[in-house]
C-alpha cells in the first residue's frame, strides 16, 4: 500500500527530483530525531531493521523513478 501511495506522489508531484531532495532530507533529520514510538518499541532492533529497510526502499524507488537510468548507470560504472 505504501510503494502505491509513493507511486501516486511521484505521478502528481511537479518535480519528482525536488520529492528525493525532501525525502533524503526527511531521512536526514530522521537520523538527528528521537524516533516517535512508544517506549516499549524505541529499543527494538527488528523495527529498526524494518525502519531500515524502508528506507531504503523507498529511496531506491524514488531515485528509479526521478534519476534518468543513464545517470544511475554512469554512477554504478564510477563505483567499481
Amino acid at each position: 500500500m505504501l510503494r502505491l501511495a509513493l507511486r501516486a506522489l511521484l505521478r502528481t508531484h511537479p518535480d519528482p527530483g525536488m520529492a528525493l531532495v525532501a525525502w533524503r532530507s526527511a531521512l536526514v533529520e530522521a537520523a538527528r530525531t528521537s524516533p516517535e514510538l512508544p517506549d516499549y518499541a524505541r529499543n527494538s532492533e527488528y523495527l529498526s531493521e524494518r525502519c531500515q529497510v524502508f528506507a531504503e526502499d523507498w529511496t531506491a524507488e524514488l531515485v528509479e523513478r526521478t534519476v534518468p537510468a543513464s545517470s544511475v548507470a554512469g554512477v554504478a560504472g564510477d563505483a567499481s
